[in-house]
């Protein structure tokens, strides 16, 4: 549900030649995706975050809301974390 946000916004980095996106962010967000965002469907997201967990992170930020997102969206997302990934967290 993010990706076209995230997409955006550095898109825009890129535009305005912030260091280490720079005018080459062609490729997309591709190379993002895995560091340092935790971006995916829940069960990857739930994947990446326990190995983040076993390297001895304990605490996490989320950004449920992003440029161009309309709030429908973003409260769409905030129900999703809560419903499928904070019940396995919460175990670990």
């Amino acid at each position: 549900m993010a990706r076209l946000a995230v997409e955006a916004k550095y898109r825009g980095y890129a535009t305005h030649g912030l260091p280490g996106v720079g005018a080459s962010f062609t490729e997309g967000v591709d190379r993002l995706m895995d560091d340092p965002f935790v971006v995916g469907a829940p069960d990857e997201c739930l994947e990446k975050l326990a190995r983040l967990h076993d390297l001895g992170v304990t605490h996490v930020a989320l950004r449920l809301f992003w440029p161009s997102m309309a709030q429908a969206e973003a409260l769409r997302m905030i129900e999703l974390v809560a419903a499928k990934l904070l019940p396995t967290l919460q175990k670990l």
